[in-house]
């Protein structure tokens, strides 16, 4: 009875079991990842008739800070990545995908204005700061699931497979997250005192008009 019901016990816990990295998953996210880089250059002007950046910029802005609060958790408890490691990659990889849209339909945003002070700039900056850093953690937590897949299995290159990759990569993506998190802040707040500043310069008459 004992053991039967040691069984009944555990069974629910195989039911909900999510599915592990694989050598298919691998691949295909690392697929996406290059997709990513093909989209770079990519700057979408109007979306349903109606300028794209408002639209497209809300996506990394709500998503990209769950990313970083999940991918330190993740890097320090290795044993939860055994469950949700493909969720992890397939979402960092949603997030950066997000945020390149994002920051080329800023780009598009930008382009023919006369004028362009300097808040706009740094916002600017500051998304361009938050693409590559988005690609470095998307990267490094592609390269952590692989070392893990590898370890796990036995295969690959004798010195990916020990511990000390593993946590060397995994403390390199705490300090990414962290820089993301900052800069996905940073962006936003810089874009918002943009839109306010014009608003208020437009509405209540305050604006002054651009030197020359």
């Amino acid at each position: 009875m004992a053991i039967s019901t040691s069984r009944a016990q555990r069974a629910p816990d195989r039911a909900f079991t999510l599915p592990a990295v694989t050598g298919p998953a691998l691949a295909a996210l690392g697929l996406l990842f290059v997709v990513a880089l093909a989209l770079t250059p990519v700057e979408i002007d109007r979306a349903f008739s109606l300028p794209a950046h408002p639209l497209l910029l809300h996506v990394p802005v709500i998503l990209v800070p769950l990313l970083v609060v999940a991918s330190i958790a993740l890097a320090v408890l290795p044993r939860w990545r055994d469950r949700l490691g493909v969720l992890w990659g397939a979402f960092a990889v949603v997030c950066l995908i997000a945020t390149v849209l994002a920051v080329g339909s800023g780009e598009a945003f930008l382009e023919g204005r006369p004028f362009v002070d300097q808040v706009l700039r740094d916002h600017r900056e500051a998304a361009e700061t938050l693409r590559i850093l988005t690609f470095g953690l998307t990267a490094a937590i592609l390269v952590l699931l692989a070392v893990d897949w590898l370890r796990a299995r036995a295969v690959g290159p004798a010195v990916l497979r020990t511990t000390g990759v593993a946590l060397a990569v995994s403390a390199l993506i705490v300090p990414l997250s962290l820089a993301t998190g900052f800069f996905v802040i940073r962006t936003g707040h810089l874009g918002a005192k943009a839109a306010w500043s014009r608003e208020g310069g437009q509405e209540g008459g305050g604006g002054s008009p651009p030197g020359g």
